[in-house]
């Protein structure tokens, strides 16, 4: 049973605090954590204001509808709960540096030899590659599926799982698209449409080095495996991106925090990999799978940086809700929204880089409502399952509001272009903060793919940053292909 511990109640001050603290951690060991749940206000905005004071701890999960956060939290730490006025209720259960590892996850290896698998049995549709190597020497694994692999003409989707270690369903739910993708090619039309039109790039453990010492028994395992003074601490590789990195109080300073930022910005090897991969595919959209608490996130993560795209993230975000079944088997019920819309300010994030560095229309997934080790037999095939809606959707808003050409150019790499809606005689910029902001092709063929709300559209076309040619695109609800466009 949960232990209610109420931090402002005021009884007798020192030893109402003394009291708790030694109930709570009784026969703990120094270094252990302990899970609480923290329970939230209804109010929304004072909610939020109770989430902003955990994010420096190990924030393990958020409900929303529920009212409650669940962290961990070592002896020192939950002292300094004990300073704010919140709720605690004792979850019984204590996080050692070592537990069971969970059964039927995917480990390191079996990642690896999978994907082999995959593209050993379909090699027409599927190229196998290295995206580089980690602290501890262990390959970074994509694999890309398409009827047209390496076709620069064909728009890149792009899904990922596991920046966080200990969170091994994502990996899973990433494999299982693989599964799907391949085995349906030719049988299913809207699969084989799918190949036929994209390349899918699936990266299906961003942390492998992280995931091999959960794998070893260290389950709550979460960063990568940095070394500081000769000790594996790791970086959390989600607060390493460059864009905003440090910006916000977003993440940890400190080498030994959970959201650990790293000693500079891209300073990890995954982090680097994960770049350069984008910037050799240039997404047009992505997935980063994340677990848990039931929630699609968009960027930014901090919440002074405005998304000049919300709403059309938001009606994406909306559009992938609708066809999620969350824990329940309800559709329509995770949370839509910004990271400190529904949680707290996060800095270096990944879909924060991707969207503000390079156009790509990025969101976070947090998959089930508890637990970063569902136990398998139950809950695996019943997520993977019930999470593909969600890309599917995703794969289904590529030929919707937007509009793609190819531009004709000697040399694409010089090529941007920006974006004003027309309303009535205005000319709004895509960007109110930064009206001169542009986007690059997607390709070294000259692919240019943008997804849009509908309207009225001028695209002005930049060679070496200046203007050469602008033209009128009227969207509406379905992609509008303007051709050959010569520059």
């Amino acid at each position: 049973m949960n232990q209610l511990v109420n931090i402002g109640a005021r009884v007798s001050g020192l030893f109402a605090a003394t009291l708790v603290a030694g109930t709570v951690f009784a026969g703990h060991a120094a270094d252990s954590k302990t899970i609480i749940y923290v329970d939230l206000d209804a109010n929304t905005r004072k909610a939020h204001s109770q989430l902003q004071s955990l994010k420096q701890l190990d924030v393990l999960g958020v409900n929303l509808k529920q009212h409650w956060a669940e962290v961990a939290v070592t002896k020192e730490e939950f002292a300094q709960l004990q300073k704010l006025n919140l709720s605690i209720r004792k979850a019984g259960n204590q996080l050692a540096n070592s537990v069971a590892v969970p059964d039927g996850y995917l480990n390191p290896e079996q990642v690896v030899q999978t994907l082999k698998t995959i593209s050993t049995q379909y090699p027409a549709i599927t190229k196998l590659f290295e995206l580089g190597k980690t602290h501890q020497q262990r390959s970074m694994m994509a694999i890309e599926i398409s009827a047209h692999v390496d076709d620069t003409s064909k728009p890149v989707i792009l899904f990922n799982a596991m920046h966080h270690a200990r969170e091994v369903m994502t990996s899973e739910i990433v494999m299982h698209i693989a599964k799907v993708l391949t085995e349906n090619y030719g049988k299913d039309l809207e699969v084989t449409n799918w190949l036929d039109q994209y390349r899918i790039v699936l990266v299906p453990q961003v942390n492998p080095d992280g995931n091999a010492l959960v794998s070893n028994g260290e389950t709550m395992w979460r960063k990568n495996a940095y070394e500081y003074r000769g000790e594996v601490v790791g970086v959390d590789i989600n607060r390493n991106y460059p864009a905003y990195w440090n910006y916000c109080n977003g993440s940890n300073s400190s080498p030994y925090g959970e959201a650990y930022r790293g000693p500079s910005a891209a300073s990890e090897p995954e982090t680097q990999a994960m770049m350069n991969l984008v910037n050799a595919y240039k997404p047009v959209a992505e997935i980063s799978y994340h677990s848990y608490s039931e929630m699609i996130l968009y960027p930014f993560g901090c919440s002074s940086v405005k998304n000049p795209s919300k709403t059309l993230f938001h009606s994406i975000g909306q559009d992938m809700n609708a066809q999620i079944r969350n824990d329940n088997n309800r559709t329509n019920s995770y949370e839509v929204g910004t990271v400190p819309e529904l949680l707290y300010e996060a800095d270096g994030g990944d879909i924060d880089w991707l969207w503000k560095e390079q156009g790509v229309f990025a969101f976070v997934i947090e998959v089930n409502a508890s637990d970063f080790h569902p136990d398998y037999k139950k809950w695996r095939n019943v997520t993977v399952e019930r999470q593909e809606g969600g890309w599917k959707a995703m794969l289904r808003r590529m030929t919707k509001s937007g509009f793609r050409a190819h531009i004709q150019t000697d040399a694409p790499s010089e090529i941007s272009y920006s974006l004003k809606k027309i309303e009535g005689n205005q000319k709004i910029a895509f960007d109110a903060d930064e009206p001169t902001r542009t986007f690059s092709l997607r390709s070294s063929s000259g692919l240019l793919y943008q997804l849009t709300e509908k309207g009225k559209y001028e695209v002005t076309f930049f060679v070496k940053n200046q203007p050469v040619k602008s033209l009128t695109v009227n969207v509406g609800e379905t992609l509008v292909d303007l051709g050959d466009i010569a520059i």
